[in-house]
């Protein structure tokens, strides 16, 4: 005779109350679950039930605000580009010095709080590929920003030779990984060394071509 088990309410696991959030905040604590997943696993293709678990919620949710993977990485990339260029438009117009070594010092900052996340991106083909129109963005910001804070357009061999500097800065910074955080000034002035470089060579280089 088998005797079953009555599972009366007293037994049961009393379900985790879920915290309302706005829809923006949900979207964000997606995302940012979804991060945790991809630097946990090492990969991207993480399946989204895996990051409903991490955030908490139903799959159904998570396929509320992302249809897919791609969907999920794009909003990702939009997400960190978005905070990247808002940091650097926030460093204010001082002093030529004091705003180059602002704008170094964000680079370097945002390059080591997600080096992990920088490294795992460009070590994929698929996504490295998807990313590069950002980063071409990226690049443009940083040479406008760095020409702009030492008095010169944008424009020329002036931003043929920052854009140069700032694919410099992204290798160097992505090489140094976690690194960065150990010496940030230090990394910080070499960037602005490379960038007052490239720039004052390009302006000498227009001179001897137009005689002046």
């Amino acid at each position: 005779m088998t005797v079953r088990k009555v599972t009366g309410s007293a037994d049961r696991k009393p379900m985790k109350p879920r915290t309302r959030l706005s829809p923006e905040d949900r979207r964000e604590q997606i995302l940012d679950a979804a991060i945790v997943c991809f630097l946990r696993e090492g990969r991207f293709n993480v399946p989204l039930n895996e990051i409903a678990r991490e955030a908490d919620v139903s799959r159904n949710l998570v396929y509320h605000y992302f249809h897919n993977q791609d969907a999920l990485l794009e909003a990702i990339v939009d997400r960190g580009c978005t905070r990247f260029h808002a940091m650097m438009e926030a460093v204010p117009d001082t002093t030529p010095e004091e705003t180059m070594h602002a704008l170094a010092l964000c680079f370097v900052r945002y390059n080591a709080e997600n080096a992990e996340g920088v490294r795992l991106a460009f070590s994929i083909p698929k996504v490295s590929t998807r990313i590069a129109p950002h980063v071409s963005a990226m690049h443009e910001l940083i040479a406008g920003r760095f020409a702009r804070a030492m008095g010169l357009p944008c424009e020329g061999t002036v931003r043929t030779a920052l854009l140069s500097a700032s694919e410099f800065m992204t290798n160097f910074v992505r090489g140094a990984g976690e690194r960065l955080s150990l010496s940030e000034e230090a990394a910080a002035a070499m960037i602005v060394e490379v960038a007052k470089t490239a720039a004052e060579g390009a302006v000498r280089f227009d001179r001897e071509v137009s005689g002046s």
